[in-house]
Order: C-alpha cells, then sequence, then structure tokens
C-alpha cells in the first residue's frame, strides 16, 4: 500500500485501554482545530497523558509534535526517545520514522545500518516508501552488502504500491533494466523507466540514459544526453563516457582535447578508468602535450584502485624505465597486484604475456604483433598453442579500443617483464602455466588451434 493508506490504517489502532483511547481521541480532535495555538497545545498534552500510560499511538503522536514543533518546543532529541517508545510496543509507522531519521540525520550521522531492520518490518507490512528505501540500500550497499536481486524485488513492490513521491524509482527500475541488474536486460523497458524518471525531475537518470546509447553506439544521442547530465552536475562515469566520445570517433568528431578535458575532470573524482585513459594520453602525448611524470601520476592513482591495466602498466613502465627510472622493486610489486585480482587481473597479465617483448625477426621484417614470450615459451611461433594464442590476440584484444590502447603501450615499454624477472626464471616458473591456462580456457569457449595466419 501507498504511504497515504498505511497512514490512514495504523491512525485506526485497537488502543492499550479505554483511558488511552479516550486521551487519544481528545488529541485528535483538539489537533482539527489546528489554527487556534492553544488548542495545539492541549491536543500535545492529551497526547502526553496517554503517552504515559504506555499507550504506542499516544507515543507516536508526542514524537511527531516534538519533531514539527507542533503546540511544543521541538526538540528532535524528545521525538526519537517517543518513537523508540512506540517502537518498542510495536507501532510500525513509529518504526518507519525512526529509519527515516537514521537515514536523514536528525542532526547525526546517517545509519543505515539500524534503518535497516525497521525498513524491513514495514516493507514487509507492505509500506511502499519503506520498500523504496530498501531497493536504495540494496542497489548502492547502504548499511548491507550491495543485492540486486533484492533491489529490484523492492523497487518492483514499491511501484506497485503506487509511490508517486519517490522520483528515483523509475532510476533504480531503469538501470536493473538497462544492466541486467536482478533480472534479465530489456533495453526498451530500460529506456521507458529512465525517461520517466528525466521527466520526473531525476537529472542523474540523462547519464544512464546516454551511457545506454553509448552501448548502443549511438554516438549522437548518447552525446546528447551525457551532455545534458554533465550540465545538471553529472558524476565521473558521465565525465568519463564523454572523454572516450570525444576521444574516439565513433559517428561524432573525435576532438583529443575535449577528450583530456573531461578525463581530467573524471580523475580528479577518482575514477580509475579514466584515470588510466588520461594516463595514456599523457604517456603518448596523444592529442595533449607529453608529459611521462603526469601520466605515471595517473597510473599510479588507477593502480591504487585496483584498474589491473593500470598495475600490468605500472609494472611493465617501472621495469623498462621508459621516460622514469628503473625500479625493478615497484615493477614487481605492480605486476604481482595485477595477478591478484581474479580472472579479470589474470586476463590483463596474459594479454602482457602474449604481447610484450620484442617481436622476433622474420627475413628482414620483423612480425608486428607476433606473440614473442608465447613462442619463447611454446618453442615455436607455429604450433596449436601459439596458433590458439594468435587467434585470441587479433579476434578479441585487438577488436576494442581498450585492447588497442594496451597492446600499443606494450609494444613500447618492451621487453621489460623479461628484465624484471630474468628470462629464464620468468619463462619456466611464471609464464608457463599462466598461458596453459589461458589456452584451457580459449579452447572450452571454442577458440580453434589449427594453423593460423596473423590477420595484421
Amino acid at each position: 500500500m501507498n504511504t497515504s493508506d498505511f497512514v490512514r490504517i495504523a491512525n485506526e489502532p485497537p488502543f492499550l485501554n479505554e483511558e488511552s483511547e479516550k486521551w487519544y481521541r481528545r488529541g485528535e480532535a483538539l489537533e482539527k482545530e489546528a489554527g487556534n495555538p492553544e488548542k495545539t497545545k492541549d491536543s500535545f498534552q492529551a497526547y502526553l497523558k496517554g503517552a504515559k500510560l504506555g499507550d504506542m499511538y499516544c507515543q507516536r503522536r508526542v514524537g511527531s509534535a516534538y519533531s514539527s514543533g507542533k503546540g511544543c518546543d521541538q526538540d528532535l532529541e524528545r521525538a526519537l526517545y517517543w518513537y523508540n517508545k512506540a517502537s518498542d510496543n510495536g507501532d510500525l509507522l513509529s518504526k518507519f520514522y525512526l529509519a527515516s531519521a537514521c537515514i536523514g540525520g536528525w542532526g547525526r550521522e546517517e545509519d543505515w545500518g539500524r534503518a535497516i531492520p525497521l525498513l524491513l518490518e514495514t516493507a514487509q507490512q507492505g509500506l511502499g516508501t519503506a520498500q523504496y528505501y530498501l531497493a536504495t540500500a540494496y542497489m548502492n550497499g547502504q548499511g548491507t552488502r550491495v543485492n540486486h536481486d533484492l533491489a529490484f524485488q523492492w523497487a518492483q513492490l514499491a511501484e506497485k504500491n503506487e509511490e508517486p513521491n519517490e522520483k528515483s524509482l523509475p532510476f533504480i527500475l531503469g538501470k536493473c533494466f538497462s544492466h541486467g541488474l536482478g533480472t534479465k536486460t530489456d533495453r526498451d523497458k530500460a529506456l521507458s523507466y529512465l525517461m520517466r524518471a528525466w521527466e520526473n525531475g531525476f537529472e542523474t537518470a540523462a547519464g544512464e540514459i546516454g551511457r545506454l546509447f553509448l552501448r548502443e553506439g549511438n554516438s549522437e544521442e548518447a552525446m546528447h544526453w551525457l551532455l545534458l547530465a554533465a550540465e545538471a552536475g553529472g558524476d565521473a562515469d558521465v565525465m568519463y563516457s564523454l572523454g572516450l566520445l570525444f576521444k574516439y570517433e565513433n559517428g561524432v568528431p573525435a576532438d583529443k582535447a575535449q577528450a583530456a578535458s573531461w578525463f581530467v575532470q573524471a580523475s580528479e573524482l577518482g575514477h580509475d578508468k579514466a584515470q588510466f585513459e588520461l594516463g595514456c594520453m599523457l604517456f603518448f602525448g596523444d592529442g595533449i602535450i607529453a608529459d611521462k611524470h603526469q601520466a605515471l601520476k595517473w597510473f599510479v592513482k588507477a593502480a591504487e584502485q585496483g584498474h589491473s591495466d593500470a598495475q600490468f602498466t605500472l609494472g611493465t613502465i617501472y621495469g623498462a624505465g621508459k621516460g622514469i627510472p628503473e625500479n625493478f622493486k615497484n615493477a614487481k610489486k605492480w605486476l604481482a597486484a595485477a595477478t591478484e585480482r581474479g580472472d579479470e587481473g589474470y586476463e590483463q597479465m596474459l594479454k602482457g604475456l602474449i604481447m610484450l617483448g620484442s617481436p622476433p625477426e622474420q627475413g628482414n621484417k620483423k612480425r608486428k604483433g607476433a606473440c614473442y614470450i608465447a613462442t619463447a615459451i611454446y618453442g615455436s611461433y607455429d604450433c596449436p598453442e601459439v596458433w590458439t594464442l594468435r587467434r585470441y590476440r587479433d579476434d578479441i584484444i585487438s577488436s576494442t579500443w581498450q585492447g588497442r590502447t594496451v597492446i600499443k603501450l606494450y609494444y613500447y615499454i618492451s621487453p621489460a617483464l623479461v628484465k624484471v624477472f630474468g628470462k629464464v626464471r620468468f619463462i619456466n616458473h611464471f609464464g608457463h602455466s599462466l598461458l596453459n591456462r589461458l589456452v584451457l580456457r580459449l579452447h572450452k569457449n571454442g577458440t580453434e588451434s589449427t594453423p593460423y595466419r596473423d590477420k595484421f
């Protein structure tokens, strides 16, 4: 049920006893004469007498009076005291008010951890606003772990209970459908909900709409919505997405200076992917003046947040000493960090294993893009394992702008990895098991191991 229905039902209570009901009814009658300040004070006193008898409904009314200063001096501490009394006696609406106080602060620090159990009690009884707050908590990990399944379920229940005052409710549902969070991806439902959120005045929806169009490759629409989001004070991810649009010519003219500007803004807000992109632009002088020391600064910031490409890049930069002094200790530190993040981290390391190193000679020409270290490990450029890895390099890594950026950087700083670990030790004890793991995974995913001719 929506909040107004919930409040109406909550105000038709079974009272503690006849005397407490008498004071409640007297307070209610006096409260209706709101134009008379004296009557409002008398109303408060009537509720207070019932509250002192232990009636939870009178206790809630006293809490409301203290929170608003209606009929008494405003006193938030006294309001919390009486809401707690009513809550302990089983009043659901008081539990919700306490949860709202925990979320809103009331001059204190927010305490979502305390709010969650109170919200659960009232949400399970059908209070739509409590269901909306739970959806928000589970979506953002406020006071609990992120749980997209529960976020989606509570958001759907809140929608069914017609919570019209929550502008961000359609945004939560749109984001779930856009990214497949707690439900199957549905582009049309996502756009419908997100547009509704935008029309309701929830400006954050513009960024999500822009990213939806960006994923579809509709750069013009993406640019339109992302710029709207930026004008409305968009978050770091909006700025990062604009940087990508301006950096790579995907339906809109590339503008590297604009790209760098957006990446700087996102980076200063702590966006690790933007920090890595900005580092790459500064390292190569890609549309902006090269500055390897500034590049290093942004690589470090991204790496410290766990960005595996940045970690691997730092390891190889320190190992190669390209533009900075060699530092093998730091090189090993960051290369190790890149492998400690599970599958994602290993994948970035494996990209480097395939790409790093001086490409082998073929006649008088260097074979561009050759799997130098993979060849060293398996003893031949033409064997089933290397054919598999070459397909992975050409079909997967080289097919995306992210992959091409990483490859460009890896070639520039090669052959740092061998320098760091020592050729024999590295090949025998580090690279072989990692590459075997990748080859096995690629085979399971259908990558062939038959003879192969490089595409590039």
